[in-house]
């Protein structure tokens, strides 16, 4: 009798018991994710950063847009606006109502209007600036 229950102690397989994860696999995964987010969001402030300079630079393009558009028109640019003579808050309002920051150092060179446009996003300030040739450059 003994030896047949000893026969069927080698013959029936033992069940594991599987009641989850051990202590090693949650912090191996930990770890895994943890290398992975290290990785990945520095370069998401990267997309940030450029979404915003290019957001400035776009409405740059419109202010020079709409300027352009009044120096072909046969206006000029002064300070007190006439049928003739065309200011800041004429261009802002035919640039639309998206522009929000400041033109300032306006002139005219050749057939396009020089300026800078300043704006401020969340804590970061940022310069667009039109040149006589009428290339931009930003900075922030």
């Amino acid at each position: 009798m003994h030896q047949n229950l000893a026969n069927q102690l080698l013959i029936t397989p033992q069940k594991k018991l599987n009641r989850g994860f051990t202590l090693v696999e949650l912090i191996l995964a930990i770890a895994i994710i943890g290398i992975l987010a290290a990785a990945v969001i520095p370069s998401f402030s990267g997309y940030q950063e450029k979404a915003r300079s290019t957001q400035v630079l776009l409405e740059a393009k419109k202010i020079a847009t709409a300027a352009d558009g009044l120096l072909g028109g046969g206006k000029t640019y002064g300070i007190v606006a006439s049928t003739t003579v065309f200011t800041d808050a004429d261009i802002l309002t035919l640039a639309g109502s998206d522009i929000t920051g400041t033109i300032s150092s306006g002139s005219v060179s050749g057939e396009h209007f020089i300026f800078t446009y300043d704006k401020t996003i969340g804590t970061a300030a940022y310069t667009a600036s039109r040149a006589a040739t009428g290339k931009f450059n930003i900075t922030w």
